[in-house]
């Protein structure tokens, strides 16, 4: 259960795949793939193909709220990269939208010299100060919903 929750988390950068394939490991980021509508269709899917002992609009739930955690999050950053935001709202709309309060920090990953560099520009200082503000930031709720998981199986 555990992979299948840090699976569900991250699944939303798949969207890195087609643009490795393209030379542009960047070209499909934060397109469709982050939106609440993707979020949806990915709880479907998990739903539909993967039974893990519990109830099927239970697995959809967790996977939709675990794949949209991750949108969210992302709503937060700060963006650097045309085009800016998210299209959270497809796809009933295709606007990007931009959270006017950013307080995460971004992922920063270069793509201009190729794969190679593309990865090694993930390990840096500055993307474990990002990962390390959004687990404070998540801390909190990872907390609640524990607790509150513990306290109905008492």
């Amino acid at each position: 259960m555990a992979l299948f929750c840090v699976v569900a988390a991250n699944a939303a950068d798949l969207d890195f795949i087609p643009g490795i394939f393209l030379g542009n490991p960047n070209a499909f980021h934060r397109g469709i793939s982050h939106s609440i509508g993707a979020a949806l269709l990915y709880g479907v899917l998990a739903a539909v193909f993967v039974r893990m002992g519990t109830s099927r609009p239970a697995l959809f739930g967790v996977a939709a709220g675990l794949y949209l955690s991750h949108v969210l999050l992302d709503y937060f950053n700060s963006d650097s990269r045309p085009p800016y935001g998210e299209p959270l709202l497809w796809p009933a709309s295709a606007r990007y939208y931009v959270s006017p309060f950013t307080p995460l920090l971004d992922i920063r990953r270069d793509a201009s010299s190729g794969l190679v560099v593309f990865f090694t520009s993930l390990f840096s200082v500055h993307n474990l100060s990002a990962i390390c503000l959004e687990l404070l930031f998540l801390a909190p709720i990872g907390a609640a919903l524990f607790l509150m998981r513990w306290r109905t199986a008492q």
